[in-house]
C-alpha cells in the first residue's frame, strides 16, 4: 500500500535550514529561481559552512514555462542515492513548494524516500 501514501513535504525557516546544512553533509539546498534572479538578486552564500548550492530553474526564463527536465537537471547536480534531505527555496515560496512536491512524488514513486523541505 506504500504507493497510495503521498510523500510529505515539510516547511522550515532559513535559519533552521542553515543549521541542518551546517551539521548534515548529506543535505543539500536547491535554489529553483530563474537565471536572471540568480544574476541580479544573488545566490545564498554557503561558504561559511563549507557547502555548495545547487541551482536548477523550476520555470525556465524568459517564458517561465515549466522546466520539464527539472528532475533530470537536479539529478545531474547531485547524487540522490547519498542525499538524505533536500531543501528547496525561491523568492516567494510558490515555485519551491511545487518543485519540492514534484521531487518528493517522483522519488517516492521510485521507492526512494528523501526528506523534502520547503523554505
Amino acid at each position: 500500500m506504500k504507493d497510495l501514501i503521498a510523500p510529505i513535504v515539510d516547511e522550515a525557516t532559513p535559519q533552521e535550514a542553515w543549521g541542518v546544512l551546517a551539521q548534515d553533509h548529506s543535505t543539500i539546498l536547491v535554489d529553483v529561481r530563474s537565471r536572471p534572479e540568480w544574476t541580479f538578486a544573488g545566490l545564498p552564500d554557503l561558504t561559511a559552512i563549507g557547502r555548495d548550492l545547487v541551482t536548477v530553474e523550476w520555470e525556465t526564463w524568459p517564458t517561465m514555462a515549466p522546466n520539464l527536465g527539472f528532475l533530470s537537471d537536479l539529478e545531474q547536480e547531485l547524487d540522490v542515492t547519498k542525499t538524505t534531505r533536500i531543501f528547496f527555496m525561491c523568492r516567494a515560496g510558490s515555485r519551491s513548494i511545487n518543485a519540492a512536491r514534484e521531487v518528493a512524488r517522483q522519488m517516492h514513486a521510485r521507492g526512494r524516500d528523501v526528506h523534502v523541505t520547503n523554505i
